[in-house]
């Protein structure tokens, strides 16, 4: 039995230490073969202009800026859109709020690895020598290197999002947030991606008449994700809605992300301005939104530290159609969404430029307990406005006697005709009349 398992062990410690070798040629940038990049494409190190192009590639992310930053495209559908209430909440503190959506969504992405067109990156690659003119050695390393470029891939997302806080006066709140985003990937999983961030912050509105409002926000979170080390951001924003119809909400907004290493040292990698606009319309159970953002990541000026020294602009537009599904479930509703992205200003680098297009399909769930303090405070306000004291009750002087009944008479003339010193102990009468108290309803605002 020994004597056939030895030659068995020793041709497997072969074969694993043959393999390994051969991997670590391949990984190895110094023995000019191979190489795989973050993205696992194979480059040829013998080429220069390739290798330029690995070193200028960006590290790979599904998730796109205005995934992990609280816009109020995302923030509008949750605010103004349809939730689903459990009375087990309705019994917490009135000052405390809860909001949980968890989105589940399969999409189609054009570009995944937001490259320039391909005919720009053989261009690139080949170093502006005609393709026609290079080695097929040469030819084959330039097709390798472009062969990134706009590839298309389907992508399942997870996305749950937790905000918990606690109102400090009717307008004024603080909060804590976490969401985490899961992206995998049919084809390209190089490009899979794990987000997930830990923040708190407080708000505060400014009423502005009765249609309109003014949000003000500063927020400070952590932000962990794969492949990429960990940063901190301060993000103050500011946010203009104004309701045009009871269905009809419109709103503005503008958000700067300040992104450092840690705590305390924000701004040191980045900073990254964002400004949108955008409507969110109900009919029914049906909800149409639209949305509109412009950023820009200056990265530049802030030379090594920054994650990727290039500065780029971009262009997200959102359209989502969404309807709930049960009834008697308001908060799941079914949505469709298109998301062109149009990259700019950013020097044809791979993972920064070209145009990109994703469809979403999926499922929404909004499970929400509102602050209560605000509409407590209205209905307080109500009752003492509308609160009367009832009138003295009045003693029949039939049943009195005589001397009594005609002390009484002869006192309540005089107080009558003459007016009396208020001691502060007596009721006084309400200026509203009674009947107009009877039929004023109570209005809950």
């Amino acid at each position: 039995m020994s004597r056939w398992l030895m030659p068995q062990l020793f041709t497997l410690s072969l074969l694993l230490s043959l393999f390994s070798s051969q991997a670590n040629a391949q990984v190895s940038p110094t023995t000019g073969g191979p190489f795989f990049n973050q993205y696992g494409t194979v480059y040829d190190f013998a080429d220069a202009a390739a290798s330029r192009m690995v070193a200028q590639t960006v590290s790979p992310s599904s998730a796109l800026p205005t995934d992990v930053v609280p816009l109020p495209e995302s923030e509008g559908r949750n605010t103004f859109g349809e939730r689903l209430q459990f009375k087990l909440l309705k019994k917490l503190p009135s000052r405390f709020y809860f909001l949980a959506v968890t989105e589940t969504s399969l999409r189609d992405e054009t570009n995944v690895y937001q490259t320039p067109t391909r005919r720009h990156m053989l261009r690139a690659a080949s170093d502006g020598i005609p393709f026609g003119l290079l080695t097929p050695t040469e030819q084959a390393s330039v097709l390798r290197a472009a062969s990134i470029a706009s590839k298309n891939d389907g992508v399942f997302r997870v996305l749950p999002n937790v905000t918990a806080g606690w109102a400090l006066t009717p307008k004024t709140r603080v909060f804590a947030n976490y969401f985490l985003l899961r992206d995998q990937l049919f084809h390209q999983i190089a490009v899979n991606t794990l987000i997930e961030s830990v923040g708190g912050g407080i708000q505060h509105d400014f009423q502005l008449g009765r249609r309109s409002n003014l949000q003000v926000t500063l927020q400070a979170r952590e932000l962990y994700q794969n492949k990429v080390h960990k940063v901190f951001d301060y993000l103050p924003g500011v946010t203009y809605s104004r309701v045009v119809t009871p269905r009809t909400v419109v709103f503005a907004s503008a958000l700067l992300q300040m992104r450092g290493k840690q705590f305390a040292v924000a701004p040191a990698r980045e900073i990254d301005p964002f400004y949108s606009v955008g409507v969110v319309y109900q009919r029914g159970g049906w909800q149409f939104s639209h949305a509109t953002t412009f950023l820009q990541n200056f990265r530049q000026p802030f030379g090594n530290n920054a994650l990727i020294p290039v500065n780029n602009y971009a262009f997200v537009l959102d359209f989502e159609v969404a309807r709930r599904v049960i009834k008697k479930v308001p908060g799941l509703q079914v949505f469709v969404r298109a998301e062109p992205i149009y990259n700019l200003h950013s020097h044809a680098t791979p993972g920064l430029s070209g145009m990109d297009f994703r469809i979403f399909g999926g499922l929404r769930l909004t499970v929400s307990k509102p602050t209560l303090l605000a509409a407590e405070k209205n209905i307080k306000q109500q009752f003492q406005e509308h609160e009367v004291q009832p009138p003295p009750p009045k003693v029949s002087t039939a049943s009195l006697p005589a001397a009594q009944a005609g002390a009484q008479a002869s006192t309540i003339s005089t107080t009558a005709t003459a007016p009396r010193a208020s001691t502060g102990k007596e009721p006084v009468e309400s200026a509203i009349p009674t009947d107009s108290t009877a039929s004023a309803p109570l209005v809950l605002r």
